[in-house]
């Protein structure tokens, strides 16, 4: 009996190895027990739990980047679908001092700069899908074009590729203008998984 109690504390404790309420729960529970068995016995199952407990720590510090995505590094090139954070235009006939650029933002002292920078002449962000970005995961595109006498203009990232060596992004101006008059700045925003790879527009 002592045995098969000892088994079934090992395939709980297995289970449970990742949640330390539950690990403690389940060593409470069953100590007793395993004060029975013999000293050996205890003592493998300890030094096995204790052993698998260090790995899922250590697991928890691998490199987030691959964690974050299931795409198949063997597949190259590829493909990857940018998730939209905003698009549209700036109203502030050039007040936001934001350049014709294109930007590759990777913390979140750049983000929150950027964000602050396109809200100077209005809340624009509000119109965002999200603002908090979680940049162990991703990083974002941001790409602006010049400030435009008239609306109606936009810039757009329409494909993402990831080759070997770099990832690429395409960028066209799919809206060219209306006979609307007011200064614009056209911009769209988004993220991809995040990787060291180098980005070229």
């Amino acid at each position: 009996m002592s045995y098969i109690a000892s088994s079934n504390f090992f395939i709980s404790f297995s289970q449970s190895m990742c949640d330390l309420n539950d690990l403690t729960n389940n060593f409470m529970k069953t100590f007793k027990v395993l004060n029975k068995t013999t000293p050996s016995i205890f003592c493998i199952l300890i030094l096995t739990a204790l052993s698998l407990a260090i790995g899922c720590s250590k697991g928890d510090d691998v490199d987030t980047t691959k964690s974050c995505s299931n795409i198949d590094d063997r597949t190259i090139p590829r493909t990857i679908n940018p998730i939209q954070i905003g698009k549209g235009e700036l109203y502030g006939a050039g007040s936001e001092n934001i350049p014709k650029q294109n930007i590759v933002i990777t913390n979140k002292s750049d983000w929150a700069n950027l964000v602050n920078a396109i809200n100077s002449n209005g809340n624009i962000s509000n119109g965002f899908t999200e603002v908090e970005i979680d940049f162990t995961c991703f990083q974002i595109i941001a790409v602006f074009d010049d400030v435009k006498p008239n609306g109606g203009h936009s810039i757009d990232i329409i494909e993402v590729i990831e080759n070997e060596g770099d990832i690429v992004v395409i960028i066209k101006n799919i809206l060219t203008g209306d006979a609307t008059q007011v200064i614009t700045q056209p911009f769209h925003i988004v993220k991809i998984p995040r990787s060291s790879k180098p980005i070229v527009f």
